[in-house]
């Protein structure tokens, strides 16, 4: 689920989302959506894989069934803003993923269409991103937003010198511009962390591929791009 992760929820001008509390989220649930995530992840990409597929075994179908039960699970676990701002994330996301993989076709899913689990996976992952951005140990850790702020830029780096990738490089200009537009803030590095794990996972089971030379030959990239988290941050951070 690539979703180019520009994280912008561009139709919100929210600020401070992971501290506004207007309603009691079930607590049990808030937490688990973080212990829930990594093996949950893993169970929905798995079931869409590549070597299932070879196999005969896939079942795209029952990934989407667990993302959206998933999905419908947690909202219990968020509070009221959190929740407006996960549920209006989902059509949001579904077509950046219309624009990204069908139109530009910047990566190709296996079945080379958008899976209904994607949009929802996308809502997952801002919604894990904003439990972990209110934590106390995170938000009083003061340096750790600079920490995940130099391990993106080191990401991008490496990306740029040592695979050319120039889609990567056109992404960095975009995420420092959000940087200096939003200021430095734990939820970004926080969601570029998570959505580097699921490019991983994702990619390497197959269940998605970015295509090395999108839209022109100029702009290379690799599978997944060093700077793919900027997409759903795209979609996600601009606004948050």
């Amino acid at each position: 689920m690539p979703g180019i992760t520009i994280i912008t929820l561009a139709p919100y001008e929210l600020v401070n989302v992971a501290s506004s509390n207007t309603s009691t989220p079930v607590m049990w649930i808030r937490y688990g959506l973080i212990l829930g995530f990594a093996p949950i992840l893993t169970a929905v990409l798995g079931l869409d894989s590549l070597p299932l597929a070879n196999q005969g075994d896939a079942k795209q179908w029952l990934a989407d069934l667990v993302a959206i039960a998933y999905f419908a699970l947690i909202l219990q676990g968020l509070t009221r803003e959190e929740r407006r701002i996960a549920i209006a994330f989902v059509p949001f996301s579904a077509v950046a993923e219309y624009i990204f993989s069908q139109v530009l076709k910047l990566y190709i899913y296996r079945l080379e269409m958008v899976p209904l689990y994607v949009p929802f996976g996308h809502a997952i992952l801002l919604s894990t991103g904003l439990v972990l951005a209110d934590l106390d140990i995170f938000k009083k850790w003061e340096a750790l937003r600079w920490v995940l702020l130099t391990f993106h830029i080191t990401l991008f780096g490496i990306a740029i010198a040592i695979w050319h990738d120039w889609l990567s490089a056109l992404l960095a200009v975009i995420f420092l511009w959000v940087i200096r537009r939003k200021g430095v803030r734990l939820l970004y590095g926080l969601m570029g962390c998570l959505v580097l794990i699921v490019e991983l996972i994702g990619t390497s089971l197959g269940c998605w591929e970015w295509q090395a030379d999108p839209l022109n030959p100029i702009l290379h990239t690799t599978n997944p791009p060093g700077g793919g988290f900027c997409l759903l941050c795209s979609r996600g951070f601009g606004g948050i």
